[in-house]
């Protein structure tokens, strides 16, 4: 680890992003001292740097504390698609570690301009599920109409996981199976069985 965190202050940013990658596979075994290393590089001046820490936040799950994901929240303004996706992403990976206010955040990334960003935060409000309300479900299905055939995709995936986590919330909530399955049909050119 030692020697990987002396790489992250290399003064190559591929370098920078391989090192911050590889602390970030460390997972349950990277200590604070580590989550804060990597969380300082969301601010790099690399957009590269920048998304690469903001990926490796996402695979360290519980060692990551809110003033974290405060940070990686911080992160879905960023002027680069790229670095938006990312913490939008690594968002969804930090599950009960996302607050209410943190999920609106990521709901309101489904109107982002690149189909990038709006297909990362479709599928991290999927992944938080029952924390998602009822709005943001309408929001979600919404997407089920964008320009992008992946971000459609990506909404329908999303609307069935959802409804598979969260049955009697809201009668939106209660979407047939039957319904998801007409959805796909009809965007992928399926026949329905």
């Amino acid at each position: 680890v030692g020697l990987i965190a002396g790489m992250i202050k290399d003064k190559d940013p591929g370098v920078r992003s391989a090192a911050i990658d590889a602390l970030g596979k460390l997972g349950d075994r990277a200590d604070t001292e580590t989550v804060g290393l990597i969380a300082g590089w969301l601010r790099d001046k690399n957009p590269g740097v920048r998304s690469a820490a903001a990926w490796a936040l996402g695979k360290l799950g519980d060692r990551v504390d809110a003033e974290t994901v405060g940070l990686i929240a911080g992160r879905m303004r960023d002027e680069d698609p790229h670095v938006r996706s990312a913490a939008v992403d690594a968002l969804g990976k930090l599950g009960d570690r996302v607050g209410a206010e943190t999920v609106e955040l990521i709901a309101g990334r489904l109107q982002d301009g690149d189909s990038d960003v709006r297909r990362a935060a479709i599928w991290a409000l999927g992944k938080l599920g029952g924390r998602v309300d009822a709005e943001t479900v309408r929001l979600i299905a919404g997407r089920v109409r964008d320009r992008d055939s992946d971000v459609r995709r990506a909404a329908i995936d999303a609307l069935q996981r959802i409804t598979a986590q969260e049955t009697s919330l809201d009668p939106l909530w209660s979407l047939s199976t039957r319904f998801v399955r007409l959805f796909r049909a009809v965007f992928s050119g399926r026949k329905l069985r």
